[in-house]
């Protein structure tokens, strides 16, 4: 249902979507200028590889991208330990609907165990309901870019 009336509200609102995508877009360049920036740090499966390449962010991850695998090797989860002192970064970051297992094992193995883990909605499991409810690709992104600055 939501992939059919996609067509249609493109058609009535192309003016309206294009505008707001130029606006998000410009509002998040602007932001993600700061080459100091911090690295982005994943202990889950990691959708957003080609959002963090388009930014030239960098980051660590568990997985190299939205893997189907969901245990992490005790070789990785003590390096994301290891990185994750090292860097003294506050947040590690999780997909929508994550067990959170891989980020609270990297977590138990940092020497202050006290990260907080922050979750980012990477969309593959938005319902009609949601959407019904005003949830929209601008709002998610948003979001996600809010959880984005707290974990740097």
């Amino acid at each position: 249902m939501l992939i059919r009336s996609i067509p249609g509200f493109i058609s009535r609102t192309p003016r309206l979507m294009k505008k707001n995508w130029q606006l998000w877009i410009r509002n998040t360049r602007l932001q993600w200028r700061n080459p100091g920036q911090k690295p982005c740090f994943f202990a889950d499966r990691f959708p957003f590889r080609y959002l963090i390449d388009d930014y030239n962010l960098t980051y660590y991850a568990a997985f190299a991208g939205c893997s189907a695998e969901t245990d992490a090797s005790f070789e990785t989860i003590t390096f994301l330990a290891g990185k994750l002192d090292e860097l003294n970064l506050p947040a590690v970051l999780t997909i929508e609907n994550s067990d959170q297992k891989v980020a609270k094992a990297v977590i138990e193995n940092t020497n202050t165990k006290d990260q907080k883990i922050l979750t980012l909605n990477s969309m593959q499991s938005v319902t009609t309901k949601d959407v019904e409810e005003g949830t929209t690709y601008l709002s998610i992104m948003e979001n996600n870019l809010q959880i984005l600055k707290e974990a740097l």
